[in-house]
């Protein structure tokens, strides 16, 4: 699983525009593609689809304030798996099956299969509600995790058992969609908190602590609170200038200690705080063949070369 991806739905016509998109086999984005559907699970077509999400959630937002209407009408769910991965027809339908009966819960469920014979890969395209029950609707909430989360724990599963039955008949394994987004982190331009954290220890000598942490997320830009460790996290977040509101983070302190000794370690380890000293320097001069005297009568010479 190269990617998972999942974009919120707002509107009726949004629905009917994503639903006119992966059917498109003209669409520039689909010049390689080879469109496999409509997936069709309760419904009979994109506009049968988008009017029964929307009489639903008229229903559940008749029995709210008008302040706790809901926005969100849905979510248009992207699982595209890595280059190279040639999944079988019974892999996608299998993967295709898992889905849908984990997400659409007695709810209408409307899709695409895009098969890139280019990259031979694919991506299964699903437009799922934000409601779920059969008889009477009812909003999906996770005070958990997040749909996406969510989304990505059920490919990372499923991928996992279709990597079982792959090593029976030696096809290379899939990826997961969390090592997927590891090793995009590593390979990027951008540094994660670990080894920020780590590049500051390594330039100060300072071994990172759980008592000491909270500094040098300081001295990286974050803003001090005052409970900063609870239960075994440590929350913290980032000043940001354009905005009113700070970006918090929560993160594991022994996970997050551990990757950061690993980064240290492959960073060459940390310097020492020791201040040069005059005699250091004379040791150094001493040893260094750079600060040797040169051959006082190859200079004398050269002198004279150049006064003639």
């Amino acid at each position: 699983m190269a990617s998972t991806n999942v974009i919120p739905i707002y509107t009726y016509a949004d629905f009917l525009g994503i639903g006119e998109y992966l059917a498109d086999p003209h669409h520039p984005n689909h010049g390689h593609h080879n469109l496999d559907g409509p997936i069709l699970h309760d419904t009979k077509s994109i506009d049968t689809f988008a009017n029964e999400v929307l009489f639903a959630i008229d229903l559940l937002n008749r029995e709210r304030r008008p302040q706790h209407q809901i926005e969100i009408h849905g979510y248009w769910c992207i699982w595209r798996f890595e280059d190279r991965s040639v999944l079988s027809n019974a892999e996608r339908l299998r993967f295709q099956t898992h889905a849908i009966a984990s997400f659409a819960q007695g709810a209408p469920v409307y899709g695409y299969w895009h098969n890139d014979w280019f990259l031979e890969t694919a991506d299964l395209n699903l437009l799922i509600p934000a409601f779920h029950g059969e008889s009477l609707p009812y909003f999906r909430r996770n005070k958990d995790n997040s749909f996406y989360a969510k989304c990505r724990s059920f490919s990372d599963e499923l991928v996992a058992e279709l990597n079982d039955s792959r090593k029976s008949s030696q096809k290379p394994l899939l990826q997961t969609s969390t090592d997927a987004h590891i090793e995009a982190i590593r390979t990027s331009r951008w540094e994660t908190m670990e080894k920020k954290v780590a590049k500051h220890a390594c330039t100060i000598g300072t071994k990172p602590t759980l008592a000491n942490l909270p500094a040098l997320f300081i001295d990286l830009g974050m803003v001090e609170d005052e409970d900063w460790v609870i239960e075994g996290n440590i929350s913290i977040r980032f000043r940001r200038r354009s905005k009113t509101r700070n970006k918090w983070f929560r993160i594991r302190t022994a996970e997050f200690l551990q990757t950061v000794e690993i980064e240290i370690a492959q960073i060459g380890g940390l310097r020492t705080s020791e201040t040069p000293t005059i005699a250091s320097l004379n040791d150094h001069r001493h040893t260094d063949p750079i600060f040797e005297p040169r051959n006082t009568q190859q200079a004398s010479s050269l002198d004279e070369i150049q006064l003639k």
